[in-house]
């Protein structure tokens, strides 16, 4: 399994049909990241109203050196994307690992996210027997 970084650069692709918020980059070092970030910028500025088919010797330059781990460049048409940056965020895991115990006998009843256990019904049928009989 890759890791992934601590922080993640989001952005959106201007053209295409691309539409959705995009994980651009991670890395454990958000100075990483804004280095990335200023580098997009750079290629967006000196791209703004010129053929993105046809990049500059220094577009692509940027491109080779900084960005060469960015999906920036189709790899069919050699179309220059235009990234919209949305900003570097920290990553955290909300659905963190639960385990639900029976509260009569202490036995496990569930163990999972707090996400698959959400609507289930959960009890114990030993300690639900016991009440029956």
């Amino acid at each position: 399994m890759n890791k992934i970084g601590n922080y993640a650069l989001l952005g959106t692709y201007e053209y295409g049909d691309r539409n959705n918020v995009e994980v651009i980059a991670t890395s454990d070092k958000p100075e990483k990241l804004r280095c990335i970030k200023k580098a997009i910028n750079q290629v967006n500025t000196k791209l703004m109203d010129k053929d993105r088919d046809e990049p500059s010797k220094e577009v692509t330059d940027i491109i080779d050196d900084k960005l060469s781990e960015i999906d920036l460049v189709d790899d069919t048409t050699a179309f220059v994307n235009q990234i919209n940056i949305i900003g570097i965020f920290n990553i955290i895991e909300v659905d963190s690992e639960i385990t639900i115990n029976c509260h009569k006998c202490n036995k496990i009843l569930f163990q999972g996210t707090e996400k698959e256990a959400k609507r289930q019904i959960i009890y114990c049928t030993d300690c639900a027997q016991e009440k029956t009989e």
